[in-house]
């Protein structure tokens, strides 16, 4: 029992390391449907990219919430763009590599890669 409980506290303490200093816990659903309908709002890529920066600011996304966003920006360069500002306010980073599918160039995930281990 001890071993199980000492286990758990442990994964638990491992996830707060890995999350970002500013993620206390993943935005609700609620309010990121709210962020994502307003970045899609946008009718330009230099639009919805500054839009999904000054939204994300006060937020605390899953990796599969700013996937989601990626998906909704077309420029493979802002895509780049957003995933790396995106990374800071990321409660899951260590899932960070499942974005890689989100770039067409394996230039931009090799990008995408190295600026995730500068930042570690």
């Amino acid at each position: 029992m001890l071993k199980q409980s000492l286990l758990i506290l442990l994964c638990v303490i491992n996830i707060h390391v890995v999350a970002q200093s500013n993620c206390d816990s993943p935005t609700s659903y609620v309010t990121f449907e709210v962020i994502l309908n307003d970045i899609s709002d946008e009718i330009s890529e230099d639009e919805k990219l500054s839009t999904s920066k000054k939204l994300i600011e006060d937020a605390c996304l899953t990796t599969n919430q700013i996937k989601q966003i990626l998906e909704v920006i077309t420029y493979e360069s802002y895509k780049l763009e957003f995933a790396k500002f995106a990374y800071h306010y990321c409660f899951d980073v260590f899932n960070y590599d499942n974005l890689y599918d989100e770039f067409s160039f394996s230039s931009s995930q090799q990008e995408l890669k190295e600026y995730i281990e500068s930042q570690n």
